[in-house]
């Protein structure tokens, strides 16, 4: 099972020696399945190895880690971001005696995050030099929404406001247009 997930899965010593993995977690880290991770050190892995101390913390502390961002590299140095998850494993006397994870490559989705989140800032400047906003209003649920751009047009704070149907028509300065 664990050869055939598309996560990269490793077992390390506390100190992060690598103890065992799978071939997703030579694919995710740019290693050619030839060559033999056993006795590597992954922190390295991480762009600062600085960062594999607070992963190693909370792991220590909860016994489990899930959805942990790292900023991790290739083996050609290729920045990447993985979603990591581990967990404790101990042995029989209580004492702990690994750590067992998956690395999961997230590269791709953080860079359509990255281009969303400029588009949305780029869109929200454009509001704001045309001085015009948008509004969305869901029939079903008969939610409103409104971008920062209407709130400011109508001289109203989003913390003190909740936009309805009828707060826009009753706001809207061309009556001949409610229907």
């Amino acid at each position: 099972i664990v050869e055939l997930l598309d996560e990269g899965y490793y077992s390390c010593t506390l100190d992060g020696i690598i103890l065992g993995y799978n071939a997703a977690f030579n694919r995710i880290l740019g290693i050619e399945s030839s060559v033999d991770m056993i006795g590597r050190s992954l922190p390295d892995f991480w762009q600062n190895t600085q960062d594999h101390m607070p992963y190693i913390h909370e792991l220590m502390q909860k016994g489990v880690v899930r959805g942990y961002l790292i900023n991790a590299k290739t083996l050609s140095d290729k920045p990447i971001t993985v979603l990591a998850s581990a967990h404790l494993v101990p042995e029989k006397s209580g004492q702990v005696a690994r750590i067992e994870g998956t690395f999961l490559d997230i590269t791709g989705l953080k860079s359509v995050e990255i281009a969303l989140r400029e588009s949305n800032r780029q869109l929200k400047e454009a509001q704001e030099m045309a001085h015009l906003g948008f509004w969305s209003w869901d029939v079903k649920t008969g939610r409103v929404e409104w971008s920062d751009e209407v709130f400011r047009i109508f001289g109203l704070e989003k913390d003190k406001f909740t936009p309805q149907i009828d707060s826009i028509l009753a706001l809207s300065p061309w009556p001949e247009d409610h229907k």
